[in-house]
This record gives C-alpha cells, sequence and structure tokens, in this order.
C-alpha cells in the first residue's frame, strides 16, 4: 500500500463479460475486502455488458478518484 502508479489502465476488452464480472467479484472479496458481504451486490455479465461503451480516458479515472476521497 501507499504506492503511487503513473501509468494507464490496459484495456480488458479480450475479455467476455462473464470474465470480467468474474474479476471484479474476485477483486471485491480478496485481500480483507468484504464488499460482496457488506453491500450483498454481486457484479453481474449484465452490469459489465451495459458499462462496455462507456470507456473513460486516464484523466476520467483520475478525476473520477479524486471524488471519491
Amino acid at each position: 500500500g501507499g504506492k503511487t502508479f503513473d501509468s494507464d489502465m490496459p484495456p480488458f476488452e479480450f475479455l467476455s463479460d462473464d470474465e470480467i464480472a468474474a474479476v471484479i467479484g474476485y477483486v471485491r472479496s480478496s485481500w480483507g475486502n468484504d464488499a460482496l458481504n457488506t453491500d450483498g451486490m454481486a457484479v453481474s455479465a449484465a452490469d459489465v455488458a451495459g458499462l462496455r461503451d462507456e470507456a473513460m480516458t486516464p484523466e476520467d479515472v483520475h478525476a473520477y478518484r479524486q471524488s471519491l476521497q
């Protein structure tokens, strides 16, 4: 923790919606995260499909992350 990285997130276009939903579920419930246990919401393939066309630039991601702090 506490490390800052200055690079772009690689695209995951080659993964299916099911595979991306599985990765998100894994991250949300690993390394001490318990998001799946606290909000009861799992990310579905349909959720991923609905967001596929909403690409964000690195600047968009940075601005969004700043809004979360």
